[in-house]
């Protein structure tokens, strides 16, 4: 039987496809930019099915207050058991696990967006296929995939979805979101000078409206 990680990435895949197949819809029949169309689709619906994707078909163990008659139970429940992993799933919606999921969706989102952006504006300016009107979107896909494997897929699973404290992991997390946001208020700077705009318009400076 597969672990958790391999079903995270199949998982991830499946999502992925949807994702990406969304993406492409909104880029090319909305008025959305390439940064827009990859928030919505990718960094805010993906990341919702992921989360469902996770924890209904690759998480292995869980904390459960009463699990089969086991009061405070921890330990691994089937993949076939569906219905304990919903009911865990929608207990998590005030706990814990959500918020941290969340956390690391900012971070990703940021850090994401923030390296499209750069690897666009660098194919624009050596003029390296302006001419394949999917080059964009064959963009986001790969910016996203690279951060799930570089950091976001273990961060998930060894802090987001961990019942556990680990405090060091607690500070690690802590100071790498505050790092994220920094970045995107220092690049604004040359735009908060003029009419305020990343104060007025911080969500529109991240998108890049």
């Amino acid at each position: 039987m597969l672990n958790q990680t391999y079903r995270s990435v199949i998982g991830y895949y499946v999502v992925g496809i949807i994702t990406n197949l969304l993406n492409w819809f909104l880029n090319t029949n909305t008025k959305l930019n390439i940064q827009q169309s990859t928030f919505v689709s990718i960094y805010i619906i993906g990341s919702i099915l992921l989360y469902i994707s996770d924890i209904l078909f690759a998480k292995s163990k869980f904390i459960m207050k009463n699990y089969k008659g086991i009061s405070n139970y921890y330990g691994i429940i089937p993949y076939s058991d569906i219905g304990s992993r919903l009911k865990w799933l929608i207990s998590s919606l005030h706990q814990k696990y959500i918020f941290r999921f969340i956390v690391t969706i900012i971070i990703d989102t940021i850090i994401g967006l923030q390296l499209l952006t750069y690897i666009i504006n660098q194919l624009d300016k050596y003029d390296i296929i302006t001419k394949w009107k999917y080059r964009n979107l064959v963009v986001a896909a790969l910016v996203a995939s690279f951060t799930f494997f570089l950091y976001l897929g273990t961060l998930r699973f060894e802090w987001a979805y961990e019942h556990r404290e680990n405090n060091l992991m607690n500070i690690l997390v802590a100071v790498w979101l505050s790092i994220a946001i920094i970045s995107v208020t220092n690049i604004s700077n040359s735009d908060s000078n003029k009419n305020g705009y990343w104060r007025t318009n911080p969500i529109k400076y991240i998108l890049k409206v």
